[in-house]
């Protein structure tokens, strides 16, 4: 059976993400701080994900990522950060002190449940639904406006075509103006690239989102449950 690890200082938190796992058939540990975790994953094999708070008690969970990854045996094992904070920051820190993913509290149990396909079962539960070849997506931060032609969204990511290469794991803002338009705000999503692949004179480009707010999820769930084309 597969296995998870929390470590958060907020109990209620632990059993919450374990009882979610289990009911997708994989064994859930909790812990409260980084000293308990680190002599956790020293003693039990095989943990497939850690769900990880921002704000422990002593160790935070940024330095707790940064001694995992030194770790030679537990380098590879995937970090997914669960935090109260949403500032794009804290979001880009997690990335950059070795994190996989990012979720935002308070947690949707079918958030937890698109990490852990992801990460444990190595699939993905997110539901895709085909876009129409209008729907663009706009990178931000570029000296030039940039539209991607997006095939596929959902609440985990898109499949997407570039005119450029980008490189694995980079991370920037990405707006998707039909979800802006229907929001009627801006709608900025930040993302994470993880495959990009030439297809004669384009990319095929896989992104997923990070730190996503569940508002953001479930209006793209909603969108994605209804199986037509998104037009833009």
């Amino acid at each position: 059976m597969s296995k998870i690890l929390v470590v958060d200082d907020v109990v209620q938190m632990q059993e919450l993400v374990i009882q979610i796992a289990e009911t997708q058939g994989i064994k859930g540990h909790g812990v409260s701080n980084s000293r308990k975790a680190l002599q956790f994953l020293q003693d039990v094999d095989d943990i497939s994900l850690i769900f990880l708070d921002i704000n422990l008690e002593g160790e935070s969970g940024f330095s707790l990522c940064k001694r995992i990854r030194a770790e030679p045996e537990l380098a590879d094992t995937k970090i997914c950060f669960i935090s109260g904070h949403r500032e794009k920051q804290y979001v880009l820190k997690a990335l950059s002190e070795g994190g996989n993913d990012y979720l935002i509290k308070p947690i949707d149990p079918l958030s937890v449940i698109e990490k852990l396909n992801r990460f444990v079962k190595n699939n993905s539960s997110s539901q895709f639904v085909w876009c129409d070849a209008s729907l663009v997506a706009i990178p931000q931060g570029f000296p030039f406006k940039l539209e991607l032609h997006v095939h596929k969204i959902s609440e985990g990511g898109l499949k997407l075509t570039s005119p450029i290469e980008f490189e694995k794991s980079a991370v920037f803002d990405l707006e998707l103006p039909y979800f802006s338009r229907k929001k009627g705000e801006g709608c900025l999503f930040t993302c994470e690239i993880t495959h990009c692949k030439k297809q004669k004179q384009s990319y095929n480009v896989d992104v997923n989102f990070v730190g996503i707010s569940e508002n953001f999820a479930q209006m793209i769930r909603e969108e994605t449950v209804k199986q037509v084309p998104l037009e833009d």
